[in-house]
């Protein structure tokens, strides 16, 4: 049970920031995920339509929240006006 506390307590102080450490002090956690990503992207569209869409929501990111991040459900929300239609070209 102390066990199942200290857990509990551990979530509540993850932060961002400690999320960002951990994963450069552990670069090969996420690298399966990036080959992964990587192979996704050239069989859907192309890795280009995918960087130009980054490229995007950066750019939308600092118009929305004044550089502040916008998560992918508020671009996608069409209730909010940031709408984005995603078709390969």
């Amino acid at each position: 049970m102390a066990e199942l506390q200290l857990h509990e307590e551990r979530k509540k102080t993850f932060t961002m920031d400690k999320f960002h450490t951990f994963m450069m002090n552990h670069p090969a956690v996420l690298f399966p995920v990036s080959q992964m990503q990587v192979v996704v992207q050239t069989k859907i569209c192309g890795v280009a339509f995918w960087q130009k869409q980054a490229e995007q929501r950066v750019k939308l990111s600092k118009a929305v929240n004044d550089n502040s991040y916008v998560s992918i459900m508020q671009l996608l929300d069409p209730v909010s006006g940031s709408f984005l239609l995603l078709f390969c070209v």
